[in-house]
């Protein structure tokens, strides 16, 4: 689906104007409440399902919440996402994202107020306020998913101000040249072409993981910067979503900058958490990598793509604490070539874990990965 269409652009030309226009107590109400009828009118399954996660977490906010209890009903209300998306998008027999566009993020956003009210951190705030957050346009559809006490911090300094205006737009062309020129034109079509023309096997598979993940890359870190943008247009500064992931020096510092504001999320409501009760970072890595996969969607590939990123984590964590004994990373001589090797081995994990999402059953797996390994 096509999300910067002209429709979009229509309504960032109509709607920013009008936002300031707006006396500044109902700048953010109205965007919130646009953005509310805009989810009703592409996907009203998802809109009724957001609405009833907002007043149902709203509610139990307003009673005293033990941290145990927060977690349950977070839990409940991913599972709720879970087996209503997927009942409605298996009931025609085939899978569909349509219905429960903004449904992901959405449960997201939820959760953390949940977790964050039961753990003292949220003001003191009404029931209009959580609305802006939780249905605010830039943020509505694909994230980032921004904490609630920093969209209240930016909401009280929301003002006009020419520089953010200025900058909106940049990121604002930044995010569709991502999306334009080299997700849709560069990779999705000229580097295709290239990829048709090599005889099947190894190679041919390896690059067309290659190719899907920088699609996806460019596709999402360009959405991410169209949402910046956006917000800035708004007054609101959000979180980076995307800071060279490509460039990472290990596995974990992937997941530092692929998808931050999910990654760090996932982090410090699922791993951190384990990690407390257990004392195993690898249990707990591996458990938060499983959420992270059926969270995008419930299937076997993404449990297996969970479980493939939660393994790579937990060598990594093996691998640096043995590196650290023997101090080779220390050597003066040896670090530039450590790390040209650490991220060319980081490098090919990632694009060969990228053969299971874009595989759409097992049996393609075992084949992508036969190929890519020559067994």
């Amino acid at each position: 689906m096509n999300f910067l269409g002209l429709p979009f652009l229509l309504v960032l030309a109509i709607g920013t104007p009008v936002y300031w226009v707006l006396p500044s107590v109902g700048r953010l109400p109205t965007a919130a409440l646009a953005g509310f009828l805009f989810l009703v009118w592409i996907a009203p399954a998802s809109a009724a399902f957001c609405m009833s996660l907002g007043l149902f977490s709203y509610a139990l906010a307003r009673r005293p919440l033990t941290l145990w209890f927060a977690y349950g009903a977070a839990i409940a209300m991913f599972l709720a996402l879970i087996l209503l998306r997927e009942a409605l998008s298996w009931s025609e027999g085939s899978y569909s994202v349509l219905p429960w566009l903004g449904s992901a993020f959405f449960s997201l956003r939820t959760a953390h107020y949940l977790i964050a009210c039961a753990q003292g951190q949220v003001p003191e705030h009404r029931w209009h306020d959580y609305f802006c957050y939780l249905f605010f346009p830039p943020t509505l559809l694909v994230g980032p998913v921004q904490r609630f006490t920093e969209f209240e911090r930016e909401a009280r300094r929301c003002r006009f101000d020419t520089q953010r205006l200025s900058a909106g737009f940049e990121r604002l062309l930044f995010g569709y040249a991502k999306v334009v020129l080299l997700a849709d034109y560069l990779f999705d079509l000229k580097f295709s072409e290239f990829i048709t023309t090599l005889e099947p096997g190894g190679i041919r598979t390896y690059l067309e993981s290659l190719q899907y993940g920088l699609v996806l890359y460019c596709k999402f870190a360009g959405y991410s910067d169209v949402a910046i943008g956006f917000g800035l247009l708004l007054g609101l500064r959000l979180p980076e979503n995307f800071n060279h992931p490509f460039l990472a020096r290990n596995i974990g510092d992937f997941w530092q900058r692929w998808h931050i504001s999910v990654s760090s999320w996932c982090r410090d409501h699922v791993s951190f958490p384990l990690y407390a009760s257990t004392r195993s970072a690898g249990l707990s890595a591996l458990i938060a990598m499983l959420v992270l996969g059926l969270w995008h969607e419930c299937s076997a590939r993404y449990l297996l793509w969970g479980a493939y990123q939660g393994c790579g984590i937990l060598i990594w964590q093996q691998w640096s604490a043995l590196s650290n004994s023997f101090g080779w990373q220390k050597v003066a001589n040896l670090q530039i070539f450590y790390g040209l090797i650490a991220r060319f081995l980081t490098f090919n994990f990632v694009v060969i874990g990228f053969t299971i999402t874009r595989a759409n059953n097992t049996d393609e797996i075992l084949t992508a990965f036969r190929h890519i390994f020559r067994l």
